[in-house]
C-alpha cells in the first residue's frame, strides 16, 4: 500500500477549482452540522480508494471529514467549551508524537516530502478522532452506522467477487498476482483493507457493546464476515475474526460454538470455492515462508530490522516516518521503481520512530483500552485489540481512519447512544463531554 496517490485524479484546472470549492463547502456545512459529520466520518472509513489530486496535494475523502472535524473544534475553543481532561491529555501526547515524528523524519528520511505528507494524513485523522472522544453522544450513531455501512460494504463484496469469477470482467476488484482469481476492494484503497474494515467491524456487531442491535443482524454478521473475508484473499483477518470470537467466548462465560462454526463453515466452503478460485487455496494451506506473499513479507522485515539495528541512533530514535520504501524497492515488481511497503505496524513503528515511538504507542493504546474497557467491558475490547493487533502484523493501516476511528470512540467520555436527541441539535455531546 502506497501512502499518497492511486484512484482517479483531477487532471484539469477547472476540475480541481470546483473540486476545491466543493470540498470547502462540504467542509464548512459538516463542522457546523455533527450529525452529518458523523456519519461522514464512518463513509470516509470505507471510501479511501478515490482521490482528488489538486495541485501537489492528494484528498481523500477521510482528509475532507477531518478537515471539517478541525474547524469544529477550534470553533469550540474560540466558543472556549471545556475539554475534559483525559481527552485533552491523551491527545496532546499524540500530537507531541506526531511532531517527534515530523523532526525524525526531517532529519533522516530520503524524501523528507513524502514524510511528512503521509504524516500529515495521519494527523488530519488523529484530529478525527480528538472529535469523536470529545462528543460522546455521537458514539451510538457511529458505531450504528459503522456497522450498517460494514454490512453493506460486506454484501457488495460478496457480489463483486461472484460477478468478477464468473464473468471474468473485474469492478471493485484486482487480479491476486501471488495465487491467482480476484481480490475485492469495492472502494477500500486495497482488498487487505477491506479485509480489516470489515472483520473490525463485524466483531463490534457481534459484541454488540452498546446494546443497538438484534440477534438476527449478529446471526447475520456471523454468517456473511467470513465469506466476505474469504472474497479479499486476506488470511490475517479471517484469522482475527476468530480469535475475537472466542475471546469474546471466553469473556462471556462461554466458550462460543461461533468461533468453531466460523471455522468449520470456512473450511467447507475453501474446499468447494478453490475448485473455482485458486486464489483462496492459500487459506487451506496456512503460512508457508518458502514462497507466495509470505517470503516478501518475512524478507522486508529482515531487511527493515536490518536498517534498524545497524545503529543505536536508528533504534532509539528512528528512521523517519513510512520511510522504509524510500530506501528499498517492491521485489515483486523489478522492473518498476515501485517503494516496497512494511507492512507490519510494531515493526514500523519501530522502525520509522525508533524504541520512543513503540513505548509512546504503547502507553497510548494502554490508556484507551483501559478507558474502553471499562465502560464497554474489558472482553470486548481486547477482543477488538487483538482483532486488529493480529492484522496489523500483516497489513498497517496507521495512517488511515480506520485506525484512528477506534481511538476516538475508545477514548470517548463514556459511550452514550443518542436516540433522545433531536436531528436539529448542531451541538449534541457538548454537555456530557464537559
Amino acid at each position: 500500500m502506497v501512502a499518497i496517490g492511486g484512484g482517479a485524479a483531477a487532471a484539469f484546472t477547472g476540475l480541481g477549482a470546483v473540486l476545491v470549492v466543493g470540498g470547502g463547502l462540504l467542509v464548512v456545512f459538516l463542522a457546523a452540522n455533527r450529525r452529518y459529520l458523523a456519519i461522514g466520518l464512518v463513509l470516509a472509513m470505507f471510501v479511501t480508494r478515490p482521490v482528488a489530486e489538486i495541485g501537489p496535494a492528494s484528498v481523500r475523502p477521510e482528509i475532507v471529514v477531518g478537515a471539517a472535524a478541525l474547524i469544529s473544534i477550534l470553533g469550540d475553543i474560540v466558543q472556549r467549551r471545556k475539554i475534559p481532561g483525559f481527552q485533552l491529555n491523551l491527545f496532546l501526547v499524540i500530537y507531541l508524537w506526531i511532531a517527534y515524528l515530523a523532526v525524525v523524519s526531517i532529519l533522516h528520511s530520503v524524501d523528507v516530502g513524502k514524510s511528512i505528507s503521509t504524516l500529515a494524513w495521519m494527523a488530519v485523522c488523529a484530529t478525527a478522532a480528538f472529535w469523536i472522544s470529545v462528543n460522546p453522544d455521537l458514539t451510538g450513531l457511529i458505531v450504528r452506522s459503522a456497522v450498517w455501512v460494514n454490512l453493506t460494504v460486506a454484501l457488495a463484496a460478496i457480489f463483486l467477487y461472484g460477478l468478477s469469477n464468473l464473468s471474468g470482467y473485474s469492478i471493485g476488484a484486482q487480479s491476486d498476482p501471488a495465487y491467482g482469481g480476484y481480490a475485492v476492494y469495492v472502494l477500500s484503497i486495497e482488498a487487505n483493507i477491506l479485509a480489516g474494515l470489515v472483520c473490525i467491524w463485524s466483531v463490534v456487531c457481534i459484541a454488540d457493546p452498546l446494546r443497538q442491535f438484534s440477534s438476527r443482524l449478529r446471526i447475520a454478521t456471523l454468517f456473511i464476515a467470513p465469506v466476505a473475508i474469504l472474497a479479499t484473499h486476506t488470511r490475517s483477518a479471517l484469522v482475527a475474526f476468530v480469535l475475537a470470537l472466542v475471546i469474546l467466548g471466553i469473556a462471556r462465560g462461554k466458550i462460543i460454538a461461533s468461533a468453531a462454526f466460523v471455522g468449520i463453515v470456512s473450511w467447507i466452503g475453501l474446499s468447494i470455492a478453490t475448485r473455482y478460485d485458486p486464489g483462496l487455496a492459500k487459506f487451506a494451506t496456512g503460512l508457508d515462508f518458502s514462497g507466495g506473499t509470505e517470503i516478501v513479507r518475512y524478507t522486508s522485515w529482515k531487511i527493515a530490522w536490518s536498517d534498524i539495528s545497524s545503529s543505536t541512533e536508528n533504534f532509539v530514535f528512528g528512521s523517519g516516518f513510512n520511510s522504509y520504501g524510500q530506501r528499498h524497492l517492491d521485489p515483486t515488481v523489478p522492473d518498476i521503481a515501485r517503494p516496497s511497503y512494511l507492512g507490519n505496524l510494531p515493526l514500523q513503528l519501530l522502525y520509522d520512530g525508533g524504541i520512543i515511538t513503540l513505548l509512546v504507542v504503547s502507553i497510548v493504546v494502554f490508556a484507551v483500552w483501559r478507558r474502553a474497557g471499562s465502560v464497554i467491558g474489558f472482553g470486548v475490547a481486547t477482543a477488538i485489540s487483538v482483532a486488529y493487533m493480529t492484522i496489523s502484523i500483516g497489513t498497517s493501516v496507521l495512517w488511515l481512519l480506520e485506525t484512528w476511528m477506534l481511538v476516538g470512540l475508545a477514548a470517548a467520555n463514556g459511550w452514550r447512544g443518542d436516540s433522545g436527541r433531536k436531528s436539529g441539535n448542531n451541538n449534541p455531546g457538548r454537555k456530557a463531554a464537559t
